[in-house]
C-alpha cells in the first residue's frame, strides 16, 4: 500500500487529566491506500497476535462510482463528437472572425475533454484502492471490558470493583499530588 498522510504526535510525560492517567501520550493518524486484492490482509495484520495491539472499531463503507463513471463517460463522448464537428466548421470557416469563434468554442470543448479524461482516469486509480484510516492512541492501563452482570449479585459485585478501582485511582492521584507539594 501506499502512506498518503500522516501526523504523529508524542506529548511526553504530561498528564492533563483522569482520561489520560490510563491513555498514553502518543497517536498517531495514518491514511493508507491499500490495493483492493490486498485489503483483507491488511486489516488482519493490523491486529498484533500477543494481544499488545488492540482493534477497537472497524467501520467500513462504500462508494459506489459507477453512475458517476457512466455519466462521465456519456459526456467525454458526446465532447469528442463535439470536437470533431468543431474541427469541421474551423474548415469550413468563411471568415478569421468566425475561426476564432470556432477556435474559442473548440479550447473550452477541448478543456472539458481533458477535465473527463481526468476524471475517469481518477476514478480508474480510485477503485484499485481501499483506503484506510488508522487512529492509533497508546494505552497505558488496558483492560478487556467484561460482559454485562446478568443477575443481582453479578451487578453488585461489578460496583464493587468499580468503585475499588476509582478509589484506587484517586488515592494515587492525591498521593501523586501530596507528593508533587511537597
Amino acid at each position: 500500500g501506499i502512506i498518503q498522510d500522516e501526523n504523529r504526535r508524542n506529548m511526553g510525560n504530561v498528564v492533563y487529566d483522569d482520561y489520560y492517567r490510563h491513555s498514553g501520550n502518543a497517536n498517531a493518524y495514518i491514511y493508507v491506500r491499500v490495493p483492493q486484492e490486498n485489503y483483507d490482509a491488511f486489516i488482519n495484520s493490523i491486529e498484533d497476535k500477543d494481544g499488545n495491539i488492540v482493534v477497537c472499531n472497524i467501520s467500513k463503507s462504500i462508494q459506489n462510482m459507477t453512475k458517476q463513471y457512466y455519466d462521465t463517460e456519456s459526456r467525454l463522448r458526446s465532447l469528442r463528437i463535439q470536437e470533431e464537428r468543431l474541427f469541421d466548421f474551423m474548415e469550413s470557416a468563411n471568415s478569421v472572425s468566425e475561426m476564432l469563434d470556432v477556435e474559442d468554442r473548440l479550447t473550452d470543448v477541448q478543456y472539458e475533454i481533458d477535465s473527463a479524461t481526468n476524471s475517469l482516469a481518477t476514478i480508474d486509480n480510485d477503485v484499485k484502492y481501499s483506503k484506510v484510516s488508522l487512529n492509533i492512541s497508546e494505552v497505558v492501563k488496558y483492560t478487556n471490558k467484561p460482559e454485562n452482570p446478568k443477575n443481582f449479585f453479578e451487578r453488585v459485585w461489578s460496583y464493587i470493583t468499580g468503585s475499588a478501582d476509582e478509589f484506587t485511582d484517586t488515592l494515587e492521584y492525591w498521593l501523586e499530588a501530596a507528593i508533587y507539594m511537597i
